[in-house]
């Protein structure tokens, strides 16, 4: 099965530009001039429509087309080296993020709310390879296009996440693998923006301040709300607009 998968899986080689967008000066973010600089009154605005799919994916190409991700390969060389996608989708005209609630079986972060993705492995060549055979294997799922990466964070469980932004078809259709994802979850993107915000989570009888987004009985938080940060950071690179 996963012969078959992977052949429609491509290197970040093949996608124009990203390679270039992948290495540079590990400390670099994102030039606040990159992006239109909306206030979180403005993002909300339906006057200026920021959630239009054109106004979305052009503030995301121009943030990450200046961003330079950060590897954690050297400043961490223990860790284990894993990667996500980002998946963005438009379902009637409105901006969707697409996350998977993992099943209680797999073997790390069972039952929690995620982007798909998962370890490298060594047919991998490279981190977004793995993001992008890691999603299909879990949905069935592939980017028409990937926008770039943002960068690498660490886990407490010890993984290193590589997270890419990818744009989904508006028809296309998620067919979980129900080994690894219980349920898929699509949060529109006005909701994420409404409602992110920092949160103390009860986990495991401890008080948690993470940085989170609650939607229809969903809490997303941990790493996956701290790559949900990033996000947003790129659609505003205003610093205290999700603080």
């Amino acid at each position: 099965m996963k012969a078959v998968k992977l052949a429609i899986i491509v290197s970040y080689a093949d996608v124009p530009g990203l390679r270039r967008k992948l290495h540079g000066p590990p400390n670099h973010r994102p030039n606040a001039a990159s992006c239109q600089n909306y206030s979180k009154a403005a993002i909300m605005s339906h006057t200026n429509d920021p959630f239009a799919k054109k106004a979305v994916i052009d503030r995301l190409e121009k943030a990450l087309d200046l961003h330079q991700s950060t590897d954690l390969a050297t400043q961490c060389p223990g860790l284990r080296p894993a990667a996500v996608l980002i998946p963005l989708v438009w379902r009637r005209g409105e901006g969707h993020l697409i996350f998977t609630e993992r099943t209680t079986t797999v073997k790390h972060h069972k039952g929690q709310i995620s982007f798909p993705g998962g370890s490298f492995e060594s047919s991998d060549p490279d981190l977004l390879h793995c993001a992008l055979r890691e999603t299909n294997e879990e949905l069935s799922l592939t980017p028409e296009r990937v926008l770039g990466a943002l960068d690498q964070l660490a886990t407490p469980s010890g993984f290193r996440v590589a997270p890419f932004v990818g744009i989904v078809a508006d028809d296309a259709t998620c067919t979980p693998d129900p080994r690894e994802v219980a349920n898929v979850i699509e949060i529109p993107l006005h909701a994420i923006v409404a409602g992110f915000r920092r949160r103390t989570i009860q986990w495991r009888g401890v008080a948690v301040q993470t940085d989170a987004v609650e939607w229809n009985g969903v809490t997303v938080w941990g790493v996956t709300g701290m790559i949900l940060r990033s996000f947003l950071h790129c659609l505003n690179p205003d610093p205290t607009l999700f603080s």
